[in-house]
């Protein structure tokens, strides 16, 4: 078995473990829906059929049958505190559960040793691309100083897809937005002005070809597909032409399917919330589709088009391991960071979550449940093409990665740095220090079988009332959320099925079977009284250490050693400590 060969070669001499280590490559997908992806339709027992285009996902579909899809695997329900899981080991609540702005100090704690810098001493070459999110106040936030080699990206949250201009960090009123593109530990002077998707995927290819083949690789690669501000090649959006039925009623019945074609004046700057400031051309935009009605949705046929970008993608690189001689000694995951932005939820989106409910910024299974597999040749030909249905936190990469590496992850200390640390400067995002949470998931994946190491329970998070969902399917949410309806399975579109507000949002709290009712329709707190008590009590339980520990989120104007580096930077907004 796998187990087998990753025990052989993690127990073998120093040069023969460095040979044999699996390259490790981590896919992460931003906003991207359950119903986005071609792997995951019908896993659920929904069998709907429509009419209409479906997303055009052949590499991940691909990559999905020749490994394990994941049917149970959860991140946080929006950005940042997805990604510090990761990069940390601790689920959410113990990373930090905060979104934080580009103008926001500080970073995610810097006494949580990230895995790139695990990963190192067991020899591994390591690598980022892409949408970072884990603060930039001083050079020891950014991914160089959390432990990777090389990295090419913006250190903010979001930002536009064609010129890399961000809103929000004005040091002088009506300059507009600053540039956020950065190479390891400087500006990324003169890349700026390339479709994002394009620059990343190159710089992956670059750094696969580049490294040396002996060395194992560790490759993040959290693409911006498909968060806003919605804008798509328009060899892209030709694919996905817009349902004329759209075209001819959305003018009397705006909200039938919103806005469609968005071909707008090329936008030069990513207004706030959504907006778009379109003034004129702009060079970086040419042939360029653009989203920007204020406040508006895209139809379903533009998201498509984004996702057919982020598959391409991944094919490219893949294509890079196979050329380069690292594939067949690969493992890949793929997983998105939260669920789809729906309708309700932020940027407006128009991904897909069906049949699950909610999406992006809810607790419900579409704003937490992501589509995720893992794929490798090295997995045993019995399990590829096969569903695994333990239950997993985007934490867990953590220590699986570590044991994959040829590391036991079980032996090291929490921290490399002493809890005293947490008082120095720049303040974490977070909790002071909480042990890592990650458990190897490796033999539980890869065997259907516990082995000591499944996980029991993940709590969701604690803020807007909280969640918990244990290893049995039964999950509680505390309170209210939002978005919180089911969406047809072509939503949003007129030819789609009716999008249906819910009966119950769980104002007074609910307990679902996640396992046996996946859409979260029946809440079975007053059938079921003692399991949701008993729920209620271990989530108090979970959740009682982090009473007033975790910090508001704070939007906060730039530092003037901010704006003073920036002008510094040519523009470019990056670290000032």
């Amino acid at each position: 078995t796998l187990l087998l060969e990753l025990l052989t070669f993690t127990t073998g001499s120093q040069s023969s473990r460095a040979s044999h280590k699996p390259s490790i490559i981590f896919f992460l997908a931003d906003d991207l829906g359950w119903n986005d992806v071609g792997f995951t339709r019908n896993l659920l027992n929904d069998s709907s059929e429509y009419p209409g285009p479906q997303a055009l996902t052949p590499t991940l579909d691909t990559l999905a049958k020749e490994g394990i899809v994941l049917l149970h695997h959860y991140a946080y329900r929006y950005c940042s505190p997805s990604r510090a899981a990761f990069l940390t080991g601790r689920i959410p609540a113990h990373a930090h559960e905060t979104n934080p702005g580009i103008t926001e100090p500080g970073c995610t704690n810097l006494n949580y040793t990230m895995i790139p810098a695990a990963l190192k001493p067991l020899g591994y070459a390591t690598a980022m691309i892409g949408k970072w999110h884990q603060g930039l106040e001083s050079n020891a936030c950014t991914p160089i100083g959390r432990g990777f080699d090389h990295s090419l990206g913006y250190l903010s949250g979001a930002e536009d897809h064609v010129d890399q201009t961000v809103m929000g960090c004005d040091c002088v009123e009506g300059q507009g937005g600053c540039v956020d593109l950065w190479r390891d530990d400087s500006p990324a002077l003169g890349e700026n002005g390339t479709y994002n998707a394009y620059t990343f995927t190159k710089e992956a290819m670059r750094v696969i070809n580049t490294t040396d083949i002996s060395v194992p690789l560790f490759l993040y690669a959290a693409f911006q597909e498909v968060h806003g501000p919605y804008e798509v090649p328009n060899k892209y959006r030709t694919l996905f032409p817009t349902d004329p039925d759209c075209v001819t009623t959305a003018k009397d019945n705006p909200t039938c399917c919103g806005y469609t074609d968005h071909a707008h004046s090329p936008c030069t700057v990513w207004g706030v919330a959504g907006t778009c400031k379109c003034s004129g051309g702009s060079t970086a935009h040419e042939n360029m589709s653009l989203a920007c009605p204020p406040g508006g949705q895209c139809s379903r046929e533009y998201m498509l088009s984004m996702i057919a970008v982020l598959d391409d993608a991944i094919a490219n690189i893949t294509d890079s391991l196979r050329t380069r001689g690292r594939y067949n000694n690969s493992i890949i995951v793929f997983s998105s960071d939260n669920g789809g932005a729906v309708a309700g939820a932020p940027q407006h989106g128009s991904m897909n979550n069906h049949p699950l409910r909610g999406g992006k910024s809810a607790y419900f299974e579409g704003g937490i449940r992501t589509a995720a597999f893992v794929s490798s040749p090295l997995i045993p030909s019995r399990l590829r093409g096969t569903t695994s249905t333990v239950l997993i936190s985007i934490a867990d990469w953590w220590a699986t990665f570590y044991f994959l590496a040829g590391g036991d992850p079980t032996t090291l200390p929490n921290s490399t740095r002493s809890f005293e640390a947490s008082h120095a400067k720049p303040k974490p995002y977070g909790p002071k220090w909480f042990p890592r949470d990650s458990i190897n998931m490796w033999p539980a994946i890869t065997q259907s079988t516990s082995n000591g190491t499944s996980r029991t329970e993940i709590l969701l998070g604690t803020l807007v009332g909280g969640a918990l969902v244990d290893w049995n399917g039964f999950k509680l949410i505390n309170a209210a959320q939002s978005p919180s309806n089911w969406y047809g399975p072509y939503s949003p579109n007129c030819t789609a099925s009716a999008d249906v507000p819910p009966t119950i949002n769980c104002d007074g709290g609910c307990l679902f079977n996640v396992h046996t009712d996946p859409g979260e329709h029946v809440n079975l707190r007053d059938t079921n009284p003692q399991l949701y008590r008993a729920m209620v009590a271990r989530y108090h339980e979970l959740a009682e250490e982090l009473t007033a520990n975790q910090p508001p989120t704070t939007w906060t104007s730039p530092p003037s050693g901010a704006c003073d580096q920036m002008r510094k930077n040519g523009g470019f907004y990056g670290p000032w400590n």
